[in-house]
C-alpha cells in the first residue's frame, strides 16, 4: 500500500521499523548515518508504529449534543427566530452557549433562508421604467421608440413617434397613465433631454436650476421620478433588456418599406407580450384589460385585427 509522508520527511516507513527493532541505539550514530537530527530517531523508537500521526485531535468533544443541535434547528426553521432570541432562550433554559455555537448548528437554515428572499424580490405594481431608442429611418421620417414597461407584471407599452421632443414625452405619459389598470406612483426613466436636464451643463459647467417641464407633469399626477446616476454604469436595465428584445425581433429580423408596415409589427409584439403577462402572476381578466386599452386608443383596428387573432386563437379570454 502506498504510505503518504509529510512534506519534510526524510525517514521512509522501512527507516522507522528498522530504528523500532534495534534494542537500545546509539541515537547520534544512527542519525549521522541517516543524515536527520537525534530527536527524530529518538522520536521513532518510542512510537510502535512507522506511521505518521494525524493532525486530527483523537478525542473531539462537542459542547452540544446532537439532541440540542436538532432542537436549536427546528426552532429557528419554525419560528424564524435571530441569534440574539435563540441565546436568551438558552439562557433562560439554563445552557451556557455563545452566539457562535449557535450560528454554527442553525447556518444552513439561514443561508437557505437567505437565497430564497435573493430569489423571490416582490415588487409594487405601480413601478414603471421608461427608455427610448432609435429606430430605422423610413423615408424621410425619422423614427423614436418610447417604451413603458410594468417592473412587477412585464406589463408593456410602445409607441413610435416622428421626434424625440419634450412634447412627445408629454404625450406618452398621457398614454401610459392612460393605459396602465393601476395606480403609478414611481417612474425610473433615463438622464435624457426630454425627460430630465440632469446632463445639461453651462459654458461655466454649472447645472439649470429651471425644473424641468416633465417633472412638473408628474407632479400633476403625483407620480415620483428617479433617475440613475449620471455618467455611472448604472442603467435603466429593465427599459434597456425589452428595448434590445424589441429590436432582435424586429429591425435585426426584417426591412420594413413603410411606417405603417413597421408600427404593425410592433403592435403583435407589443400584444404578445401583454398576453404572456399572466404567466408570471397577472390575472387574465385584467390582462383583457389591457389589451382592450389598446382598441380604446385607436392602435387594434378593425383591418388589423386579423394579425393579433392570430396570437390569441388558441387562447381566449
Amino acid at each position: 500500500m502506498f504510505q503518504k509522508y509529510h512534506n519534510h520527511s526524510k525517514l521512509t516507513k522501512a527507516h522507522r521499523e528498522s530504528i523500532q527493532r534495534i534494542a537500545n541505539p546509539s541515537f547520534s550514530k544512527v542519525a549521522n548515518v541517516l543524515g536527520v537530527f537525534r530527536q527524530a530517531i529518538s522520536k521513532w523508537w518510542k512510537r510502535a508504529v512507522g506511521n505518521d500521526k494525524l493532525l486530527k485531535r483523537d478525542n473531539i468533544k462537542y459542547f452540544l449534543a446532537e439532541e440540542r443541535k436538532t432542537w436549536f434547528r427546528d426552532i429557528h426553521s419554525d419560528h424564524k427566530y435571530t441569534l440574539a432570541e435563540l441565546h436568551n432562550f438558552s439562557v433562560k433554559i439554563g445552557l451556557k452557549v455563545s452566539e457562535s455555537t449557535i450560528y454554527r448548528c442553525v447556518r444552513g437554515s439561514i443561508k437557505a433562508i437567505q437565497k430564497v428572499l435573493e430569489s423571490f424580490k416582490q415588487y409594487e405594481s405601480g413601478f414603471i421604467h421608461i427608455g427610448t431608442t432609435y429606430l430605422p429611418k423610413i423615408g424621410n421620417r425619422k423614427n423614436y421608440l418610447f417604451v413603458a414597461i410594468n417592473r412587477a407584471f412585464r406589463i408593456l407599452l410602445t409607441y413610435n413617434y416622428s421626434n424625440k421632443s419634450v412634447a412627445s414625452a408629454f404625450d406618452f405619459l398621457d398614454k401610459f397613465t392612460e393605459f396602465f389598470l393601476f395606480k403609478i406612483r414611481i417612474i425610473l426613466i433615463d438622464n435624457v433631454l426630454e425627460f430630465s436636464n440632469r446632463i445639461y451643463r453651462s459654458k461655466n459647467g454649472k447645472s439649470a436650476k429651471k425644473v424641468h417641464l416633465f417633472s412638473v407633469k408628474c407632479s400633476e399626477y403625483n407620480i415620483e421620478q428617479r433617475f440613475p446616476k449620471v455618467c455611472g454604469p448604472q442603467t435603466n436595465g429593465n427599459a434597456e433588456r425589452v428595448i434590445r428584445t424589441i429590436k432582435e425581433t424586429t429591425i435585426y429580423k426584417n426591412c420594413y418599406g413603410s411606417v405603417a408596415e413597421l408600427n404593425a409589427r410592433l403592435l403583435v409584439l407589443l400584444c404578445f407580450t401583454i398576453w404572456n403577462a399572466s404567466i408570471v402572476g397577472l390575472q387574465k381578466r385584467l390582462v383583457c384589460g389591457h389589451l382592450w386599452r389598446l382598441f380604446h386608443f385607436g392602435l387594434i383596428k378593425n383591418q388589423n385585427y386579423f394579425i393579433t387573432n392570430q396570437i390569441f386563437s388558441k387562447k381566449k379570454c
